[in-house]
Protein backbone atom coordinates (compact mmCIF):
# COMPACT_ATOMS: atom_id res chain seq x y z
CA UNK A 1 0.00 0.00 0.00
CA UNK A 2 1.12 3.56 -0.64
CA UNK A 3 1.65 5.62 2.49
CA UNK A 4 -0.64 8.66 2.23
CA UNK A 5 0.90 10.04 5.41
CA UNK A 6 4.37 10.13 3.88
CA UNK A 7 4.97 13.87 3.97
CA UNK A 8 8.71 14.37 3.58
CA UNK A 9 9.70 17.24 1.30
CA UNK A 10 12.52 15.11 -0.13
CA UNK A 11 11.36 11.77 -1.54
CA UNK A 12 13.15 9.29 -3.74
CA UNK A 13 10.94 6.58 -5.16
CA UNK A 14 12.38 3.82 -7.33
CA UNK A 15 10.30 1.83 -9.78
CA UNK A 16 11.57 -1.38 -11.37
CA UNK A 17 9.92 -3.23 -14.23
CA UNK A 18 12.43 -5.97 -14.76
CA UNK A 19 10.97 -8.50 -12.36
CA UNK A 20 8.12 -10.17 -14.16
CA UNK A 21 6.06 -12.79 -12.33
CA UNK A 22 3.63 -15.35 -13.67
CA UNK A 23 2.08 -14.44 -17.02
CA UNK A 24 3.00 -10.73 -16.91
CA UNK A 25 4.57 -10.23 -20.31
CA UNK A 26 5.09 -6.51 -20.15
CA UNK A 27 8.41 -6.48 -22.03
CA UNK A 28 8.19 -6.98 -25.78
CA UNK A 29 10.82 -9.72 -25.91
CA UNK A 30 8.73 -11.72 -23.43
CA UNK A 31 5.40 -10.94 -25.07
CA UNK A 32 6.68 -11.78 -28.56
CA UNK A 33 9.26 -14.62 -28.61
CA UNK A 34 10.09 -13.83 -32.27
CA UNK A 35 10.92 -10.18 -31.62
CA UNK A 36 14.62 -10.82 -30.99
CA UNK A 37 15.07 -12.52 -34.35
CA UNK A 38 14.82 -9.23 -36.23
CA UNK A 39 15.48 -6.67 -33.46
CA UNK A 40 18.19 -4.12 -34.15
CA UNK A 41 18.93 -3.88 -30.42
CA UNK A 42 17.93 -7.22 -28.87
CA UNK A 43 19.59 -6.28 -25.56
CA UNK A 44 17.33 -3.22 -25.19
CA UNK A 45 13.72 -4.42 -25.56
CA UNK A 46 10.86 -1.92 -25.34
CA UNK A 47 7.66 -2.40 -23.36
CA UNK A 48 4.69 -4.28 -24.73
CA UNK A 49 1.36 -2.44 -24.67
CA UNK A 50 0.52 -4.19 -21.41
CA UNK A 51 3.72 -2.78 -19.89
CA UNK A 52 2.85 0.74 -20.99
CA UNK A 53 -0.62 0.42 -19.52
CA UNK A 54 0.89 -0.89 -16.28
CA UNK A 55 3.33 2.05 -16.10
CA UNK A 56 0.56 4.60 -16.73
CA UNK A 57 -1.54 2.97 -14.01
CA UNK A 58 1.38 3.20 -11.56
CA UNK A 59 1.79 6.88 -12.50
CA UNK A 60 -1.86 7.50 -11.62
CA UNK A 61 -1.41 5.69 -8.30
CA UNK A 62 1.66 7.81 -7.49
CA UNK A 63 -0.23 10.97 -8.39
CA UNK A 64 -3.36 10.17 -6.40
CA UNK A 65 -1.98 8.35 -3.36
CA UNK A 66 1.23 10.12 -2.37
CA UNK A 67 0.83 13.11 -0.06
CA UNK A 68 3.60 14.94 -1.92
CA UNK A 69 3.83 15.90 -5.58
CA UNK A 70 6.65 14.40 -7.63
CA UNK A 71 8.68 17.28 -9.06
CA UNK A 72 11.30 15.42 -11.07
CA UNK A 73 11.75 12.07 -12.82
CA UNK A 74 15.26 10.72 -13.46
CA UNK A 75 15.49 7.65 -15.65
CA UNK A 76 17.86 4.98 -16.95
CA UNK A 77 18.60 5.30 -20.71
CA UNK A 78 17.32 1.79 -21.51
CA UNK A 79 14.19 2.08 -23.66
CA UNK A 80 12.03 0.02 -21.30
CA UNK A 81 12.82 2.50 -18.52
CA UNK A 82 12.34 5.51 -20.79
CA UNK A 83 8.95 4.19 -21.90
CA UNK A 84 8.00 3.50 -18.29
CA UNK A 85 9.00 7.06 -17.34
CA UNK A 86 7.11 8.43 -20.35
CA UNK A 87 3.86 6.80 -19.23
CA UNK A 88 4.38 7.84 -15.61
CA UNK A 89 5.17 11.44 -16.60
CA UNK A 90 2.06 11.47 -18.81
CA UNK A 91 -0.03 10.24 -15.87
CA UNK A 92 1.49 12.78 -13.49
CA UNK A 93 0.85 15.66 -15.90
CA UNK A 94 -2.74 14.84 -16.83
CA UNK A 95 -5.45 17.03 -15.35
CA UNK A 96 -8.25 14.47 -15.62
CA UNK A 97 -8.30 11.14 -13.81
CA UNK A 98 -8.93 8.70 -16.66
CA UNK A 99 -7.19 5.37 -15.93
CA UNK A 100 -6.73 4.65 -19.66
CA UNK A 101 -3.22 5.34 -20.89
CA UNK A 102 -4.50 5.48 -24.50
CA UNK A 103 -6.97 8.29 -23.71
CA UNK A 104 -5.87 11.12 -26.03
CA UNK A 105 -8.48 13.51 -24.64
CA UNK A 106 -6.59 14.00 -21.39
CA UNK A 107 -5.76 17.65 -20.54
CA UNK A 108 -1.99 17.86 -20.15
CA UNK A 109 0.08 20.24 -18.00
CA UNK A 110 3.84 19.79 -18.68
CA UNK A 111 4.77 22.22 -15.91
CA UNK A 112 3.95 19.61 -13.27
CA UNK A 113 7.17 17.56 -13.61
CA UNK A 114 10.60 17.65 -15.25
CA UNK A 115 12.47 14.61 -16.57
CA UNK A 116 16.09 13.78 -17.42
CA UNK A 117 18.11 10.70 -18.38
CA UNK A 118 20.88 9.43 -16.09
CA UNK A 119 23.63 7.00 -17.19
CA UNK A 120 24.26 6.01 -13.59
CA UNK A 121 20.82 4.40 -13.30
CA UNK A 122 21.38 2.01 -16.22
CA UNK A 123 21.29 -1.79 -16.11
CA UNK A 124 24.26 -3.73 -14.72
CA UNK A 125 26.75 -3.74 -17.57
CA UNK A 126 27.74 -7.38 -17.95
CA UNK A 127 26.91 -10.52 -19.92
CA UNK A 128 24.67 -11.90 -17.17
CA UNK A 129 22.27 -8.97 -17.28
CA UNK A 130 22.71 -8.17 -20.98
CA UNK A 131 23.18 -11.58 -22.64
CA UNK A 132 22.39 -10.27 -26.14
CA UNK A 133 24.76 -7.29 -26.00
CA UNK A 134 27.57 -6.89 -28.59
CA UNK A 135 30.86 -8.65 -27.91
CA UNK A 136 32.53 -5.76 -26.08
CA UNK A 137 29.35 -4.39 -24.54
CA UNK A 138 29.15 -1.47 -26.96
CA UNK A 139 25.45 -0.93 -26.46
CA UNK A 140 25.31 2.84 -26.98
CA UNK A 141 22.24 5.10 -26.80
CA UNK A 142 20.83 7.80 -29.03
CA UNK A 143 20.04 10.27 -26.27
CA UNK A 144 18.50 12.85 -28.59
CA UNK A 145 16.06 10.23 -29.87
CA UNK A 146 15.21 9.07 -26.35
CA UNK A 147 14.69 12.61 -25.07
CA UNK A 148 12.40 13.39 -28.00
CA UNK A 149 9.96 10.73 -26.75
CA UNK A 150 8.95 12.82 -23.74
CA UNK A 151 6.06 15.29 -23.99
CA UNK A 152 7.00 18.82 -24.96
CA UNK A 153 7.85 20.94 -21.95
CA UNK A 154 8.74 18.08 -19.60
CA UNK A 155 12.40 17.52 -20.56
CA UNK A 156 14.99 19.34 -18.45
CA UNK A 157 17.54 20.10 -21.17
CA UNK A 158 19.92 21.80 -18.75
CA UNK A 159 20.24 18.81 -16.42
CA UNK A 160 23.75 17.37 -16.37
CA UNK A 161 24.09 13.65 -15.60
CA UNK A 162 25.78 12.42 -12.45
CA UNK A 163 27.70 9.88 -14.57
CA UNK A 164 28.86 11.24 -17.92
CA UNK A 165 29.68 7.77 -19.23
CA UNK A 166 28.04 4.35 -19.06
CA UNK A 167 29.62 1.78 -16.71
CA UNK A 168 32.52 -0.22 -18.08
CA UNK A 169 31.65 -3.57 -19.61
CA UNK A 170 31.74 -6.63 -17.34
CA UNK A 171 30.73 -4.57 -14.34
CA UNK A 172 30.46 -6.82 -11.25
CA UNK A 173 27.06 -6.85 -9.57
CA UNK A 174 28.54 -5.62 -6.29
CA UNK A 175 30.14 -2.68 -8.09
CA UNK A 176 26.78 -1.88 -9.67
CA UNK A 177 25.12 -1.78 -6.24
CA UNK A 178 27.72 0.73 -5.09
CA UNK A 179 27.12 2.75 -8.26
CA UNK A 180 23.36 2.84 -7.69
CA UNK A 181 23.78 3.94 -4.08
CA UNK A 182 26.25 6.67 -5.09
CA UNK A 183 23.98 7.97 -7.84
CA UNK A 184 20.87 7.94 -5.63
CA UNK A 185 22.67 9.97 -2.98
CA UNK A 186 24.14 12.35 -5.57
CA UNK A 187 20.73 13.00 -7.14
CA UNK A 188 19.21 13.66 -3.71
CA UNK A 189 21.97 16.17 -2.98
CA UNK A 190 21.65 17.78 -6.42
CA UNK A 191 17.94 18.51 -5.97
CA UNK A 192 17.53 19.07 -2.20
CA UNK A 193 14.13 20.78 -2.43
CA UNK A 194 12.46 18.39 -4.85
CA UNK A 195 10.50 15.16 -4.58
CA UNK A 196 12.16 12.79 -7.03
CA UNK A 197 11.10 9.63 -8.82
CA UNK A 198 13.88 7.33 -10.09
CA UNK A 199 13.02 4.86 -12.84
CA UNK A 200 15.70 2.18 -12.88
CA UNK A 201 16.26 -1.59 -12.86
CA UNK A 202 15.72 -4.40 -10.38
CA UNK A 203 19.15 -4.23 -8.77
CA UNK A 204 18.77 -0.45 -8.52
CA UNK A 205 15.62 -0.87 -6.46
CA UNK A 206 17.37 -3.46 -4.27
CA UNK A 207 20.27 -1.06 -3.72
CA UNK A 208 17.88 1.75 -2.81
CA UNK A 209 16.85 -0.33 0.20
CA UNK A 210 19.86 -2.39 1.24
CA UNK A 211 22.44 0.40 0.83
CA UNK A 212 20.63 2.71 3.23
CA UNK A 213 19.33 0.28 5.83
CA UNK A 214 21.58 -1.78 8.06
CA UNK A 215 21.15 -5.57 7.95
CA UNK A 216 18.41 -5.39 5.30
CA UNK A 217 18.64 -7.48 2.13
CA UNK A 218 16.08 -7.48 -0.69
CA UNK A 219 15.59 -10.87 -2.33
CA UNK A 220 13.02 -9.98 -4.96
CA UNK A 221 11.41 -6.98 -6.67
CA UNK A 222 8.02 -7.21 -8.36
CA UNK A 223 7.04 -5.61 -11.63
CA UNK A 224 6.91 -1.86 -10.93
CA UNK A 225 8.11 -2.55 -7.39
CA UNK A 226 9.19 0.58 -5.56
CA UNK A 227 10.85 1.91 -2.45
CA UNK A 228 10.70 5.32 -0.76
CA UNK A 229 13.68 7.12 0.69
CA UNK A 230 13.37 10.38 2.60
CA UNK A 231 15.61 12.83 4.40
CA UNK A 232 15.44 16.23 6.03
CA UNK A 233 15.89 19.24 3.78
CA UNK A 234 19.49 20.41 3.78
CA UNK A 235 21.49 22.61 1.46
CA UNK A 236 24.65 20.75 2.43
CA UNK A 237 25.54 17.38 0.84
CA UNK A 238 24.06 14.67 3.04
CA UNK A 239 24.95 11.05 3.65
CA UNK A 240 21.64 10.45 5.39
CA UNK A 241 18.75 8.81 3.57
CA UNK A 242 16.00 7.18 5.63
CA UNK A 243 13.61 4.49 4.45
CA UNK A 244 9.99 4.66 5.67
CA UNK A 245 7.73 1.64 5.89
CA UNK A 246 6.09 2.26 2.49
CA UNK A 247 8.51 -0.02 0.65
CA UNK A 248 6.89 -2.50 -1.68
Amino acid sequence: MFDKGFNARQEIASISKLQYGGSRKIRLDNADPFWKLTAERPWDPPLADSGKARAFSVGKILKNNLSVRIDRVVVSPFIRCVETALEIVSALCTINDSPNYMDIDEVFDPSKVKVSIENGLCEVSNRINLPSAPEKGEIGFNFSKLEALFPAGTLNQKAEPICEKLPQWEEPSEAAKIRYAMVIRAIANKYPLENILLVTHKIGVKAAVSAFMENIFVYEVNCCGYSHLKRQISFNPSESLLLPESTR
